[in-house]
């Protein structure tokens, strides 16, 4: 068993089609976890599941399922988690899995409609809101719906290791800001307000909730950005590059891993020294 001692458990992970969130779940996989893949794009999970079966490092241990997702809606995050236990109750009966639902969620799913405040439209705000603040409000709100934390997370006084952990994706943006990103900004700053206040709500269950903040990293986002704004933006980093998703998805493994079971509530950057 690895040292992060992931093998044999499962994970849901959304904006598992590209970027970071495609990272995680090769991480978790490459780490014997069994891995739920969520996107509104099929044929980018796709990709990525046939990248993962292709690769040369040993996911043999590791079982997925794929749901098409939008976590901007409540059916369809309600039906993700549903899909989710079912599926680890299948690898249960197979002995495969210990235990019969799913215990941890990592939020990648995000979107950018970047533009001038003066020119943002109302549907550009909605668009950025719904999917990466309100999408991490509705999977986080049905993962630990009553009866599952009930169930799964009984209140108890042993607190030594965590039984459950959510990871939440941020963004250096909520914190520095960015020009043409105040949509982008506001949603990733209430993502950091949410993970504080639940990571309150549910430590009494020995959940951990935690914030990654990515600075810049290559992704479908950064690749938007211009050649001469990338160059600026590489100026401001200390290591003089932008980061890849796989070290993102590394600090997401140890953070649902059992290593980490003394943080929670906390917001861990991971940004080259961004500014210093």
């Amino acid at each position: 068993m690895s040292w992060l001692q992931l093998a044999n458990k499962t994970c849901i992970v959304t904006g598992a089609g590209s970027g970071i969130g495609a990272a995680v779940a090769k991480a978790l996989s490459n780490a014997q976890c069994h891995v739920v893949m969520a996107d509104h794009n099929a044929d980018g999970m796709e990709n990525v599941l046939q990248e993962i079966k292709s690769s040369s490092l040993d996911y043999s241990s590791s079982f997925h399922h794929v749901v098409t997702c939008d976590v901007g809606n409540e059916k369809q995050v309600r039906d993700l988690i549903q899909q989710a236990d079912s599926f680890a109750e299948t690898l249960t009966c197979e002995s495969r899995e210990e235990s019969p639902r799913v215990r941890m969620l990592v939020n990648c799913a995000g979107i950018t409609r970047d533009n001038w405040i003066s020119k943002m439209a109302e549907e550009e705000w909605d668009d950025v809101i719904d999917v990466n603040l309100k999408g991490t409000y509705l999977t986080c709100r049905h993962f630990l719906d009553q009866n599952r934390v009930d169930w799964l997370f009984p209140k108890g006084n042993d607190r030594s290791v965590s039984s459950g952990s959510i990871v939440n994706i941020g963004s250096i943006v909520s914190e520095r800001g960015n020009l043409g990103q105040v949509n982008y900004a506001a949603s990733k700053g209430g993502v950091l307000g949410l993970t504080r206040a639940l990571a309150k709500e549910v430590a009494i269950r020995n959940i951990n909730v935690n914030t990654v903040i990515p600075g810049f990293i290559h992704s479908p986002m950064s690749h938007a950005v211009p050649d001469h704004i990338k160059e600026r933006m590489i100026h401001q980093i200390s290591v003089r590059r932008f980061g890849d998703p796989e070290e993102v998805a590394d600090l997401v493994c140890f953070l649902l891993s059992p290593r980490s079971s003394y943080i929670t509530g906390e917001s861990v950057t991971i940004s080259g020294m961004i500014g210093l």
